[in-house]
């Protein structure tokens, strides 16, 4: 009986040293496992950390173009309640010191020509410093605004005196004569019927 109570012993023993060993693995995986987790909590930590001073910053950069946005609005109204300072007055326009150069609607040194016709029988052939311009195949009870392309004949050219050739298909009347145009005008001459 002795020795069957020892037996019973040495496995009990055996389960209890198996149980710990259990145990003990166990509890070295749940130790790892924390310290895993414990790692990946600290990780996002610092991300947030980051992500954090990356806001701050963007804050700050943000703050600073609106301050610069303001800086600037204030130049621009301060600008733009100035008085301008005449420099010099010329004869067909008055260019100021603190302002660019006047806009020029057809180019600086150009002028616009643009003819057209009260007549009501045949069409006009036109010429402008010798080169052939077109043919007018309609006419206008009163001048047209310098923007109308519908019977009219016009071009951009340099400021100054220019020749005008005209003739007549059915009528065979002709016309030829000079204009001097100032820069940046639109010059408007009606070709009327002899």
């Amino acid at each position: 009986m002795y020795g069957v109570k020892m037996i019973g012993d040495k496995t009990e023993i055996a389960q209890t040293k198996k149980a710990l060993q259990t145990t003990q693995e166990e509890l070295y995986s749940c130790t790892n496992d924390n310290n895993s987790k414990g790692n990946k909590i600290e990780q996002l930590n610092k991300t947030i950390t980051k992500q954090n001073n990356t806001i701050l910053k963007q804050a700050s950069t943000i703050s600073q173009k609106e301050s610069s946005i303001s800086e600037l609005q204030n130049t621009i109204t301060e600008l733009e309640n100035r008085l301008p300072k005449v420099v010099t007055i010329y004869q067909d326009r008055t260019v100021y010191k603190d302002k660019p150069e006047p806009y020029h609607r057809f180019g600086k040194n150009y002028c616009k020509l643009l003819v057209y016709t009260t007549c009501t029988s045949g069409y006009i052939k036109v010429w402008f410093d010798g080169d052939y311009v077109g043919q007018l195949t309609g006419h206008y009870s009163s001048a047209p605004n310098c923007n109308s392309t519908d019977y009219t004949l016009y071009k951009t050219l340099t400021a100054g005196k220019h020749h005008i050739e005209a003739e007549n298909t059915s009528t065979k009347s002709t016309w030829d004569f000079y204009v001097t145009i100032s820069e940046d005008d639109c010059y408007r001459h009606g070709l009327t019927c002899k």
